[in-house]
């Protein structure tokens, strides 16, 4: 039996191992110095063609080419009337330095640029071409920006088949040697804690269902989960880019505001949540509370901070070197504040009322539930005040937490009270008259938005009928879906996760699909359940091996440390 085990775990290990060593090189190979050339096709020299110039010197002739400092150098061409697959930079020698060369380009008889249809590649130093991808219809306008001095010796569009020769360099494979130890480690500690977790029940129930839920599991929370995940990609995805660029009157404003208003409680769900779980009674120290709740969503939010700043920022946050970079990093964790991963501030919301919960779970001890109903009801009255009399130039001094995300925390215990049951029917109406007053304020003045969102009143009621329904209706939501239960396990992840894709992945092929094909309704639809469904699927695999490997050494750290304050007592 023995050997059989440890065939297993050598099995394990040389996979993790071969795993650990493609990884390593994937992800390297973006940053490898390539060189770029072209075979077959037919190509338009753009040297040989009249362009305007912009912050910058160029001499077509000789290829000399000069940026301003600090200015927006780029050549501008017009009227190009033909298609082709990309545009082809290549230099009269190897560049002094990594020069980024980014393209924009419009459809033909447009001559509007923007970055809704722009792509970039980078020369570095030491290499001397690149190649740029653009859509594959008839171009308009089209602008190269170089970003740095150098001497061109081409300048062409083609669609000619791209052949690309990588160079590995000691910096290469000083790189990819720390990945695979970095790969390697996670994926050990990530299965070791695997091994842990499986022997109750197989693997691919731990990794999408998770732990086995018991009889009093109460699965119409997995509906609400799920919902506040598609409800935040809603919201960030309109807001985010298709808000900005469509005004009152272009096809597609009211259905925007629509989908919006539906998708702004969303924050006030994920608190609402964390009131239901959190402020149910309980035993056990302060100590065990904070330690227990709190490394569960920090460790994760963490670990994703790292994603965020190692793979879809790294340039802008590291780009004045590590040290620099770290320290940035530091002082957006102590603040909570991010440019980057903006939605942190929700993470910390809800940490913050986690220091309150042991506190408001003895008030809840001592309270009825009518007279918790009140306490909200104050609280909701106040809320209205403070957010709404500014619109009519007024102003409100009474302050009280309760009208603020404490009062949203404390709704979530109570609309799970047998007195919240009683008024289902009512919350559910209000919920659908919140979001209606919702869909009115954002549509006729865009700018109120502030006023709708968060914890404003509207999202109290949203909030309390959502919850109303689910719970109203818990003979059908009540029930067992692996589909539901899969995405809620994830829900936090996705939460966190999908900004990051939707920035760097959906939105960018989304803006240039709706430009090129039009129909608006449709591309929000599908820009929503693909960023759904990568972000579903990225949090599987990140919180399967990232978070899992951190996970599992903090509790071994952990029962360490308790150990051997056992052993000294």
């Amino acid at each position: 039996m023995d050997n059989k085990v440890n065939k297993n775990r050598l099995l394990k290990v040389t996979l993790i191992l071969i795993a650990s060593l493609a990884l390593a090189f994937v992800t390297s190979l973006p940053g490898a110095q390539k060189d770029v050339t072209l075979s077959g096709g037919s190509s338009k020299d753009l040297l040989a063609v009249n362009c305007e110039v912009n912050d910058a010197s160029f001499d077509p002739g000789s290829g000399e080419y000069k940026a301003v400092p600090g200015g927006d150098s780029f050549l501008l061409y017009e009227g190009i009337g033909q298609s082709a697959k990309g545009v082809y930079l290549k230099l009269k020698k190897a560049a002094d330095e990594d020069i980024t060369v980014k393209v924009y380009w419009t459809k033909n008889g447009d001559n509007n640029l923007s970055e809704k249809l722009s792509r970039s590649s980078v020369i570095k130093k030491g290499r001397n071409s690149a190649f740029v991808r653009v859509s594959s219809y008839e171009l308009g306008l089209l602008r190269v920006n170089v970003f740095g001095d150098c001497t061109i010796d081409e300048l062409s569009l083609s669609d000619g088949r791209v052949n690309t020769k990588y160079y590995f360099t000691g910096g290469f494979f000083k790189g990819f040697a720390v990945k695979a130890v970095l790969f390697f480690a996670i994926l050990f500690l990530s299965m070791l804690s695997f091994e842990e977790e499986t022997q109750s029940q197989g693997f691919i129930k731990s990794v999408f269902i998770g732990k086995q839920k018991n009889d009093s599991y109460r699965y119409e929370l997995d509906h609400v989960r799920t919902v506040a995940a598609i409800m935040v990609i809603m919201m960030h995805s309109i807001c985010d880019i298709f808000i900005p660029h469509v005004e009152r009157g272009d096809a597609g404003y009211g259905i925007l505001r629509f989908v919006l208003a539906a998708s702004l409680a969303c924050n006030a769900l994920y608190v609402m949540l964390s009131g239901t779980l959190i402020l149910r009674p309980g035993k056990g120290s302060l100590k065990d509370f904070y330690l227990g709740r709190m490394v569960r969503v920090v460790i994760p939010t963490l670990c994703y901070y790292v994603l965020y700043m190692s793979t879809g920022y790294s340039k802008e946050m590291f780009g004045n070197g590590i040290a620099e970079g770290l320290k940035r990093c530091l002082k957006e964790l102590l603040s909570g504040k991010s440019d980057y991963m903006p939605h942190i501030w929700l993470v910390y919301t809800i940490l913050g009322l986690y220091i309150l919960a042991p506190f408001l779970r003895i008030l809840l001890e001592h309270i009825s539930e009518k007279a918790l109903f009140g306490l909200l009801l104050a609280g909701f009255i106040v809320n209205v005040l403070i957010m709404y009399l500014p619109l009519l130039k007024l102003s409100f001094g009474i302050e009280t937490p309760i009208a603020s995300w404490t009062g949203l925390f404390l709704l979530g215990y109570y609309m799970n009270t047998e007195h919240a049951k009683r008024f289902y029917n009512l919350f559910m109406i209000l919920g659908i008259f919140g979001a209606v007053c919702s869909f009115v304020m954002i549509y006729l003045d865009p700018d109120i938005l502030y006023y709708t969102c968060n914890q404003a009143p509207n999202m109290w009621l949203v909030g309390a009928g959502i919850f109303a329904f689910y719970n109203r209706f818990k003979n059908v939501f009540g029930k067992k879906n692996i589909v539901i239960e899969s995405i809620s396990k994830y829900n936090f992840s996705i939460m966190l996760v999908h900004i990051l894709l939707l920035m760097k992945f959906v939105l960018p092929v989304g803006w240039r699909l709706e430009y090129e094909y039009g129909h608006l309704s449709f591309f929000i639809i599908m820009i929503i359940i693909v960023c759904l469904i990568l972000s579903y699927i990225c949090a599987v695999i990140y919180d399967n091996t990232v978070v899992k490997a951190v996970m599992y050494l903090y509790n071994r750290l952990s029962d360490s440390i308790t150990k051997t304050k056992k052993a000294a007592d």
